[in-house]
C-alpha cells in the first residue's frame, strides 16, 4: 500500500487563557452588571467561557489484556459473517479499552469502523458485516491509544478512512493516516503529521472530527493539556485528487452545535 505525507504543521498564536471574574460586591450592582455584559461579550468573541477550559487530562490505561495487539484472525472475524455488534462486543470481552469507532451511511452503503487501545488495525464493516481491516503504520515499541476516527465520503466515489495515530508515551509523533477505501478495496494512504501542531498548542487532547463529507471539508478540533481548546480548528478538504487543510479561528467554528457542545463537555471523547 503506497504512502505519502504531507506536513500538516500550521502555525498559530497562543490563545490567552480566559480568567474568573473576581467576586463582585454586593453594594455596587450598576457595576456588577457592567462587568456582567463585558464578561458575556468577550467570551462571545472568544468563542467559549471559562467553564468550557476546566476539563481534566486524558489517562492512559494500560493492562496485561488491552496492550495486547489483536488481528481479525485472532479475533474471530470472518469476512461476511461477523456482525459489527458481535464484533464490538468480541474486543470489549477480550478487555480492549476506549475502543474508538466511526458510521458513514450513503445511500444503501453504510460502513462501521473501530479499533482500540493499542491496535495496529481498523475493522471495516459493510452494511452490519465483517468485510476487512487495514493495517496502521505503527512502529515497533509505538503504543498507540484513543485513537480518533472518521470515515469521510470523497467527492465522486470512495470513502476515504481517517485515523488520528497517538503514542502514549510520546515518542513517535502524532499523526493522521488516511486510507482511501472503494468497492471492498484499500487503496492509498496519505499521512499527516500533526507533531508540530500539537507542540505549539501544548498538547494534543480529547480530538473531535466534525463532518463526512470532504468536498465540503471536515473539521478537526482538539484540547491542549489543561482542557484549553485550541486557538485554531483545522479544515480538510479534497481538491484536485488530494487533501488540503487551512485553519479556522475556533471562535467561528463555535458557530456549529457539534463543536459548542464539545466545549461545554465533560465527558472524553
Amino acid at each position: 500500500m503506497e504512502n505519502r505525507k504531507i506536513d500538516a504543521g500550521m502555525h498559530a498564536e497562543k490563545e490567552t487563557p480566559l480568567r474568573p471574574a473576581h467576586a463582585l460586591k454586593r453594594k455596587n450592582p450598576f457595576w456588577a452588571r457592567i462587568v456582567l455584559v463585558a464578561s458575556l461579550a468577550f467570551s462571545t468573541i472568544a468563542g467559549c467561557s471559562r467553564q468550557y477550559y476546566s476539563r481534566e487530562p486524558e489517562s492512559v490505561v494500560f493492562n496485561q489484556n488491552n496492550r495486547v495487539n489483536l488481528s481479525a484472525q485472532e479475533l474471530g472475524f470472518v469476512r461476511g459473517q461477523t456482525s459489527y455488534l458481535d464484533a464490538e462486543y468480541e474486543m470489549e470481552r477480550r478487555g480492549l479499552t476506549h475502543i474508538a469507532k466511526d458510521t458513514n451511511i450513503t445511500g444503501n452503503t453504510r460502513i462501521d469502523v473501530f479499533t482500540a487501545d493499542y491496535q495496529h488495525s481498523v475493522h471495516i464493516f459493510v452494511n452490519g458485516k465483517y468485510e476487512t481491516s487495514v493495517e496502521l503504520e505503527i512502529a515497533q515499541g509505538e503504543y498507540p491509544h484513543r485513537y480518533a476516527l472518521r470515515v469521510a465520503n470523497i467527492p465522486g466515489d470512495g470513502f476515504l478512512i481517517m485515523a488520528l495515530i497517538r503514542d502514549a508515551i510520546g515518542i513517535e509523533p502524532t499523526r493522521i493516516q488516511m486510507i482511501r477505501f472503494e468497492n471492498g478495496t484499500i487503496g492509498e494512504s496519505i499521512t499527516a503529521d500533526l507533531s508540530a501542531l500539537a507542540q505549539e498548542n501544548n498538547g494534543l487532547e480529547r480530538p473531535l472530527f466534525v463532518g463526512y463529507d470532504l468536498g465540503l471539508g471536515i473539521t478537526f478540533i482538539a484540547r491542549d493539556r489543561e482542557g484549553v481548546p485550541w486557538e485554531n480548528g483545522y479544515i480538510f478538504g479534497w481538491e484536485n485528487g488530494g487533501i488540503m487543510k487551512r485553519a479556522v479561528p475556533f471562535s467561528e467554528l463555535m458557530q456549529c452545535s457539534c463543536v459548542s457542545d464539545w466545549a461545554a463537555s465533560d465527558e472524553e471523547e
